[in-house]
């Protein structure tokens, strides 16, 4: 295939799918101070993978002033949402 070939098949495919098909996943992590309040968050953004941001948020977990009352979450691929003023994520686990 010449490379004009391969300009037009990369042109169409970002069009029929969009940049994010052809960037990487970026997963965030949600640490909530009070598992029982999640209006109250902390974010750490921009982790390769999800174990990447697993660690990070233990690690913020148990920073907390008290550890036992926090929990997190890890998000791929999240944007926020304005209109219902939330992260939505592609997919989340924790």
């Amino acid at each position: 295939m010449r490379n004009s070939q391969r300009a037009i098949v990369a042109a169409i495919a970002i069009s029929l799918f969009g940049c994010d098909a052809l960037a990487p996943d970026r997963w965030d992590a949600f640490v909530y101070p009070d598992a029982n309040d999640l209006t109250q968050w902390q974010t750490l953004i921009g982790f390769k993978d999800f174990e990447q941001c697993q660690s990070a948020a233990i690690d913020a977990v148990r920073a907390l002033r008290d550890p036992d009352a926090g929990t997190y979450e890890c998000g791929r691929n999240c944007k926020y949402d304005p209109a219902y003023r939330l992260n939505v994520c592609k997919e989340t686990r924790r």
